[in-house]
């Protein structure tokens, strides 16, 4: 607040030096100390605007993935599904933590989850048994499908801290897509599709 306070006193002298008649000419070194007061809220910013996307909209994903694996392990009655669901949630529960981690780090806020995501969450609570799982199952392999794309290309981030973490999970990321893509071969066909 008080840099843009001080910039602008800067702009607003270099404007009345303009317009003052030649005796202000002495004072013209005045417009070069504004460059640098301008540079500085520049080199505050801790993150490229795609890096902090990356950050915030990754942070929200995983904290909305972590509640349908808590969701799958009270509702799921096969064994397979409910052990995925457990392994998915402490490894992004670890995520989570590294990704607050980053977001700290990096200034950036993780928002809450979407509606999209609410809703998601509201659609699956309503199933259960088989249905339940082939929903769970496909949600799964629809959010790992665009996480792997996503960390794919944060991956290539300039910022050292951004593309560690994203190259450090995509391993992760790709064997839960895989596992998920597996078990939605393997487990049972619902006899009906409605199970609510």
């Amino acid at each position: 607040m008080k840099l843009s306070v001080v910039t602008g006193m800067f702009a607003a002298a270099a404007v009345s030096l303009v317009l003052l008649p030649a005796t202000a000419s002495a004072q013209t070194t005045t417009p070069t100390t504004t460059k640098p007061a301008q540079t500085t809220p520049a080199s505050k910013a801790k993150v490229a605007p795609m890096d902090a996307t990356f950050i915030s909209t990754a942070g929200r994903h995983n904290q909305a993935e972590i509640e349908l694996t808590k969701l799958a392990e009270d509702k799921s009655d096969n064994p397979q599904v409910k052990q995925f669901a457990e392994d998915l949630k402490k490894q992004h529960e670890q995520l989570d933590k590294d990704l607050d981690d980053l977001a700290d780090k990096k200034d950036v806020k993780v928002p809450d989850p979407t509606t999209q995501e609410k809703t998601t969450k509201d659609q699956l609570d309503k199933l259960k048994g088989s249905a339940f799982d082939h929903a769970f199952l496909a949600e799964m392999v629809k959010d790992h499908q665009m996480a792997v794309t996503e960390y794919s290309k944060a991956a290539k981030s300039a910022d050292p801290d951004v593309k560690n973490l994203a190259e450090k999970t995509l391993p992760t990321l790709k064997d839960h897509l895989q596992r998920a893509k597996d078990l939605q071969k393997n487990v049972p066909a619902t006899a009906g599709k409605g199970g609510n």
